[in-house]
């Protein structure tokens, strides 16, 4: 999960960076797709010799940008002044603008690759977004992107952090093809727990209860189910999975 919520202070960074580094929802998801990252775009991301960057949209308080920066110069962009600042911090460097609004300042074909890691949900014109990112794109440069997967597990978490809606897996293609770009990888992630989180948030709903998703577990579990999401990246570098309550898809610019 990736926030940026205008009014989060600098605890609630520092809260969700940490989540991102242990929480077995969200660590899992990031080693899935820094896997992916290294398979699918390794041209790319060794690009360190030449003047392109790696570009983390929507970083938050940027659990990406940590373990990217090993490829070259990453920057990271945030509609969040609180999480810019907060990256900054941590000696990293950051750039101001909203991608499916008035655009990020940087030059045409400028990145190397992009990543946007549960961002796109969180924009109102996501076409408006991937044809920016696209912009930004060199000509064989990629894009990352992960989102929550159908609307039929809509939920309170949602609405908590402003998302405008949940994919499927043929939308975001279509909308990536229309957009200009050639898509690579279009998977769902973590199909052991669509029916766990289906009845999860049925339950929720039937109770009105306005919470988010994120359950305290014991240490132990937690380990245990990080191991056991986090090894679905040695499977995703050879197939793809037919459902599952997270997407991911890796597209090219021609």
């Amino acid at each position: 999960m990736r926030f940026s919520d205008k009014n989060m202070n600098h605890e609630g960074q520092q809260f969700y960076y940490n989540q991102g580094k242990t929480y077995w929802w969200i660590r899992s998801k990031y080693d899935v797709v820094l896997s992916l990252i290294e398979r699918f775009c390794a041209e790319n991301i060794r690009a360190r010799a030449t003047s392109f960057t790696i570009l983390d949209v929507g970083c938050g308080p940027g659990n990406i940008l940590d373990w990217l920066k090993e490829y070259g110069r990453v920057i990271g962009n945030d509609t969040s002044e609180e999480a810019r600042d907060f990256v900054k911090q941590r000696g990293m460097e950051t750039v101001d603008g909203d991608i499916a609004g008035k655009g990020i300042p940087l030059p045409d074909g400028s990145c190397a690759l992009i990543t946007m890691i549960d961002a796109l949900e969180h924009m109102e014109d996501d076409r408006r977004a991937l044809v920016e990112v696209k912009r930004l794109l060199r000509d064989k440069g990629q894009v990352v992107i992960t989102v929550p997967a159908y609307m039929a597990l809509w939920g309170a978490h949602d609405v908590k952090y402003g998302h405008y809606r949940r994919y499927v897996r043929s939308e975001l293609v279509k909308k990536l093809q229309e957009a200009g770009f050639l898509v690579e990888k279009a998977t769902y992630i973590q199909p052991l727990f669509l029916p766990v989180m289906y009845v999860f948030r049925a339950f929720k709903r039937w109770r009105k209860q306005e919470t988010d998703d994120f359950v305290s577990v014991p240490p132990w579990l937690n380990g245990m189910l990080l191991r056991v999401l986090a090894s679905e990246r040695h499977w995703l570098r050879f197939l793809s999975f037919p459902f599952g309550p997270t997407m991911i898809v890796i597209a090219r610019k021609p």
